[in-house]
């Protein structure tokens, strides 16, 4: 069986109203990630810094243009089987802030919906593995900002 390793940076997006974006996965092929709830964000590209990396993915999957603030001191690693390889995700989380109030209407075929959530509604969802907590640490942070 083939194993692989992939670097994922996540962008935990805040609003004016100190709100977080989060999304809902759509992984058919992986029982144990469909329909967990997440941040946004996605595989680094060759060449690619890590922000620019959240910078696009965000855009790509939530049509925002976002504001890289700062890496949080946090990342998870997970291991997921899929039905022909093993896979290593290392994942790394940045806290974003809206660059503006433009929004372009996407659609992603791996995500079925988005919500915007406080700080207390967050035990109300399942996540996939690391986000909730790099999603505490992130708000904890950005009181300090």
């Amino acid at each position: 069986m083939e194993k692989k390793t992939i670097f994922v940076f996540k962008g935990i997006l805040f609003d004016n109203e100190d709100r977080i974006l989060i999304d809902n996965r759509k992984e058919e092929i992986l029982d144990e990630a469909n329909g967990k709830w997440e941040v946004p964000g996605g595989k680094i590209e060759f060449g690619e810094t890590p922000e620019n990396a959240v910078k696009r993915e965000l855009l790509e999957e939530t049509g925002y243009n976002v504001d890289v603030k700062e890496m949080i001191p946090y990342s998870n690693v997970s291991m997921w089987d899929y039905s022909d390889y093993k896979q290593h995700t290392v994942i790394f989380f940045y806290i974003c802030e809206l660059k503006n109030g433009e929004h372009i209407e996407i659609q992603d075929s791996r995500i079925n919906t988005y919500k915007w959530i406080t700080k207390n509604e967050l035990s109300n969802y399942k996540f996939l593995p690391g986000n909730k907590e790099a999603i505490e640490m992130a708000m904890k942070m950005r009181e300090k900002m």
